[in-house]
């Protein structure tokens, strides 16, 4: 008669419930900020404002070159100029791809005309493009997927992992 071993089945199910549970922490909470934030902007104000600069900042290291747009504004809120740089709410990750950053830099010519959104009790805080980012959708669907198959994975090993494998062995 067949007997399969199952000797190392629970301990790599640990693994994979650890590496399944850190990827959703971390993935949720790199993108919850910004959630939480574009949320809370249905209550924000906004105003017009006027382009400073748009450039593509590039970054080096060990890993490659990276691009981010950053474009910079200002408004005025209460009589009172703000200028920022906070283009929209994933802070502008950076890729290795150019196209994107130079993509967007092009929509934003020096002096131009903007709308800006901005927080009434915070006027700083503030953003012209109010719209989640696919990468932010992503990270986040990414880490609430990984959270809920660690979840699965722990009542597995907790009510019928271990009972399945040693009623399996005793044919």
């Amino acid at each position: 008669m067949f007997r399969a071993n199952f000797s190392g089945c629970v301990p790599a199910s640990l693994v994979f419930w650890l590496v399944a549970m850190i990827f959703g922490v971390v993935f949720t909470a790199l993108s919850y900020g910004e959630i939480q934030d574009y949320r809370a902007s249905d209550t924000w104000e906004q105003t017009n404002g006027e382009i400073l600069g748009a450039r593509v900042l590039i970054s080096t290291d060990s890993d490659g070159t990276s691009y981010r747009p950053e474009v910079t504004y200002s408004y005025v809120v209460n009589d009172q100029r703000y200028q920022n740089d906070r283009l929209r709410f994933d802070g502008s990750i950076y890729n290795s791809d150019p196209s994107g950053a130079e993509e967007t830099i092009r929509a934003y010519e020096l002096g131009g005309q903007v709308t800006v959104y901005y927080n009434p009790d915070d006027p700083q805080d503030a953003v012209i493009e109010r719209d989640l980012t696919t990468e932010v959708q992503v990270f986040f669907g990414i880490g609430v997927g990984a959270l809920i198959l660690s979840c699965g994975l722990t009542i597995f090993l907790l009510f019928s992992g271990a009972a399945v494998v040693l009623a399996f062995l005793r044919g």
